[in-house]
């Protein structure tokens, strides 16, 4: 809340009117769309000068004749030349034009007051948006996109972000990575969806680092800094175009079959942010390998991720299965290569066929890369195979965890019945008003005020 005023309304007194200044984001979006009270939504209806307002069977119109809604809002989406809301300046006095806001999409509300439509106090306001517009190097355009690869290229570049040099992007990398994110994979109950999409919002007093984690778990990728540019890699298997063999070794070849127990969960769960919740954080329904349940006895070993940045519960799941399977099958190798090593980059698969250890055209992903002081290269490398990213449209439940009934923040209002009583006395007679209430079943009711 960057601003808040009232002012009067000459048929309803003083402080009839709440002004309410919220900005959105501190760049440019692409649309505003519907507006949240206290979680609960409300389409937006467009009135004259721009004005929007809740239709006429939301509980927040008005239904007293000429009266304004309870509540209407304007909107700037950020652009760098945006005019002052002329809604905002004829009515707050003090305000003016030039607070334009250049550069910052905001929301303008104005509340218009009822002790029973605001009894809770002052609400709180979100809203539906359209972020910031990004640049997709595949066709040299500027605008919306739900694209990983585009959105992690553009916090890389972006002044709020790691403000890093154009140089330093390996485009031919994240053009492979867009296009990547938007194949197509089955999922149940639909036909299809895209394969990785990045939906979310974050505030820049979190880490950088822990900024760029969140975006990376939309599509299990891994962001690599290599020879002065940062490269990305989301989650599908590449065939290699390098190999490695026994002829390239300096030392012995160590080998680690699986990490320790602890490491290897059988179960991934977690959470998404759903749409149909009001945007929040919700629990998926749990993966679990009943193969690797059974290997462990039956004993569950749970690991938790949440996806901050995917709003589908089975884009989740599929990202859970994911990480599961690399949990799970995660043989290392450590190869004490010779300097003919050097064209091997991290997160670029390579064959290494050892026949002493029967492996002919093993694939492994390379992911630490160390040159020695007695001039070689340590290489770690961990298996890769196409069946760990293999989807069958949804073997696991498409839902999220049922959340338990809660109960209704506005109850309905009680029964009441009126009777007048005439009382005679010495003095004369008096009226009483008699009231009588009833349906009142609602523990959340402390009292009733007449």
């Amino acid at each position: 809340l960057a601003f808040a005023a009232t002012t009067d309304d000459g048929a309803s007194g003083k402080n009839a009117y709440l002004h309410l200044v919220l900005p959105l984001a501190g760049h440019e979006v692409s649309s505003i769309g519907a507006l949240y009270i206290n979680d609960e939504r409300i389409e937006p209806v467009a009135l004259p000068e721009e004005w929007m307002a809740p239709a006429a069977s939301s509980r927040f119109s008005n239904p007293t004749a000429g009266a304004p809604p309870f509540i209407q809002w304007q909107c700037r989406l950020g652009t760098p030349d945006q005019l002052a809301l002329r809604g905002l300046f004829l009515r707050v006095p003090g305000w003016g034009e030039q607070p334009r806001l250049r550069g910052v999409a905001y929301l303008y509300a104005q509340l218009y007051y009822s002790s029973t439509v605001w009894g809770g106090g002052l609400p709180n306001l979100s809203a539906i948006v359209r972020g910031r517009k990004v640049y997709d190097p595949r066709t040299g355009l500027t605008g919306w996109s739900d694209n990983p690869a585009l959105i992690i290229r553009d916090y890389l570049l972006a002044p709020f972000g790691l403000a890093c040099e154009a140089d330093e992007i390996d485009e031919d990398s994240f053009v492979a990575a867009a296009m990547l994110c938007e194949e197509r994979v089955p999922v149940t109950g639909r036909s299809e969806q895209k394969r990785y999409s990045c939906n979310g919002v974050f505030a820049l007093d979190e880490k950088p680092i822990e900024i760029v984690e969140h975006l990376l778990s939309s599509c299990g990728g891994t962001l690599v800094y290599s020879e002065g540019r940062y490269r990305l890699y989301p989650a599908a298997f590449r065939t290699p175009i390098l190999s490695l063999g026994a002829g390239h070794l300096r030392d012995e070849v160590t080998v680690r079959p699986l990490p320790p127990r602890s490491e290897r969960p059988n179960t991934v769960r977690g959470t998404f942010v759903d749409p149909a919740r009001g945007w929040q954080q919700t629990d998926f329904t749990p993966v679990a390998d009943s193969t690797a349940l059974s290997a462990d006895n039956g004993l569950v070993i749970a690991r938790d991720h949440d996806f901050a940045f995917t709003t589908d519960a089975s884009m989740a799941q599929r990202l859970a299965q994911l990480q599961l399977r690399r949990a799970r099958h995660a043989l290392t190798v450590g190869f004490p290569a010779t300097l003919a090593a050097l064209p091997v980059t991290v997160m670029e698969p390579l064959y290494l066929p050892l026949p002493q250890f029967g492996w002919q055209e093993k694939v492994f992903t390379p992911v630490a890369w160390t040159l020695t002081p007695e001039g070689g290269i340590d290489l770690e490398l961990v298996e890769d195979d196409p069946a760990l990213y293999s989807w069958d449209g949804g073997a696991v439940l498409d839902a999220a965890l049922p959340l338990p009934p809660l109960p209704d923040i506005y109850p309905a209002a009680p029964s009441l019945q009126l009777q007048d009583e005439v009382q005679q006395g010495e003095g004369g007679s008096s009226l009483r008003l008699v009231v009588e209430i009833s349906g009142v079943a609602d523990v959340f009711i402390n009292r009733i005020e007449v």
